[in-house]
This record gives C-alpha cells, structure tokens and sequence, in this order.
C-alpha cells in the first residue's frame, strides 16, 4: 500500500437510516451528557479522571472565563440562587 493512500472512513459503512454494513442498527452515542439520560460512569473510571486531572488540560473555551467567574462570584455574595 502507498504511504500516502488515504484511510477508509468508518462512517462510509453507516446507511443514510442507521444500520452498519452487516445490517445492524447503529445507536448513535454522541448526544452529549449521558447523565441526562440515566447513565453514570463507573466509580473507576470516576477516580481516574480525579487522579489525571493535574495532567490534563482544559477542553473549555477560556474566552470570557474570569468575566464569568466574577459574575458568579459577585451573585454567590449577594446571595443570589441561594
């Protein structure tokens, strides 16, 4: 195979309704939090997450943080919500 032979797509194997190339229903994941819908994650992969978190980094948008964070602060001492 040549080095710059593009890789196949796995998504070309999903028909336009759903079903994988064996015919098999695809149930789609990638609605965002599952927690919504009654699904936690495992108390282990729960402490992982805790232990790595000094080595991760942040997949937030930054932009307006501190702005957001005063705003939050300023209500949390006015008593707002609370």
């Amino acid at each position: 195979m040549h080095a710059l032979a593009a890789k196949a797509d796995p998504a070309d194997s999903i028909a336009a309704d759903g079903r994988g190339a064996y015919g098999h229903k695809i149930i789609k994941l990638n609605i965002g939090n599952l927690a919504v819908f009654g699904f936690d994650s495992p108390e282990e992969i729960q402490q992982d997450m805790i232990r790595n978190l000094p080595n991760s980094r942040p997949a937030i948008q930054t932009a307006g943080f501190s702005a957001r964070k005063a705003v939050m602060h300023s209500t949390q001492q006015q008593g707002v919500g609370a």
